[in-house]
């Protein structure tokens, strides 16, 4: 297999589909029974169109500040908890990440972009459980809700969910986010255990438990837009 792309094998993909990655890398996602030389054609085929995602990422990226892009963050500010934590790389076969006191983090063996995000997110989780949950069951309890068991993900294009048995899922990018629009995703899906759609209904609980929803809905969405690279891969 061609070492110019990551071959990905899903049991739900019906199709193979290309993606360019932040750092310009290729993921080729794939049935499992598609023959490695159909793939290499089909990304052979298609090298205009990856070519031309990759320059439209460059063009992105060079609208981007600077700290946007990198893969090997020096600090993680956290502005949903009001923390920032200083990052420090070592060199070392395993990889793992361990806090050096209470601000700062050592990442082992991360030189691949690809490492320093798995760990980055790993540490992700462990402040959104420390710091953030807490902050879920207090909401639940002042507008008496009862949320089931709490699960942090790094999804690439949800905020949070919320299932049939009242289990939340919720994105370490949260922790990114202003706290008063963090707070309102952590609202908004606590509004789901009541009502679990869009429905007028809906809006009405979110507005009572978050009058100025409307308002941090667009801030949202412009944070989306704005998420670095060592986060979204």
């Amino acid at each position: 297999m061609s070492k110019d792309f990551q071959l990905r094998r899903h049991r739900r993909a019906r199709r193979v589909t290309l993606r360019v990655k932040p750092d310009a890398s290729l993921v080729v996602t794939a049935p499992p029974r598609v023959p490695e030389r159909v793939i290499r054609d089909f990304v052979a085929d298609r090298a205009g169109w990856i070519e031309s995602a990759r320059e439209r990422l460059r063009a992105v990226q060079g609208r981007r500040p600077e700290h946007l892009n990198a893969t090997h963050p020096g600090r993680l500010e956290l502005p949903a908890i009001d923390r920032v934590l200083v990052i420090r790389y070592e060199q070392g076969d395993r990889l793992r990440w361990r806090a050096r006191g209470p601000e700062t983090i050592e990442l082992t063996g991360a030189e691949h972009p690809d490492d320093a995000r798995a760990l980055l997110v790993d540490v992700l989780k462990a402040m959104a459980r420390g710091s953030l949950e807490p902050r879920v069951r207090e909401f639940a309890e002042t507008h008496d809700v009862h949320p089931g068991r709490i699960t942090w993900r790094n999804p690439n294009t949800r905020w949070g969910s919320c299932s049939s048995n009242g289990n939340l899922s919720l994105s370490v990018r949260l922790l990114l986010l202003e706290r008063p629009v963090a707070d309102y995703v952590l609202l908004h899906e606590l509004a789901h255990l009541e009502h679990p759609n869009h429905s007028k209904a809906f809006w009405a609980k979110v507005e009572a438990m978050c009058p100025d929803y409307r308002l941090r809905e667009r801030e949202l969405k412009a944070a989306s837009r704005a998420m670095p690279v060592w986060v979204t891969g």
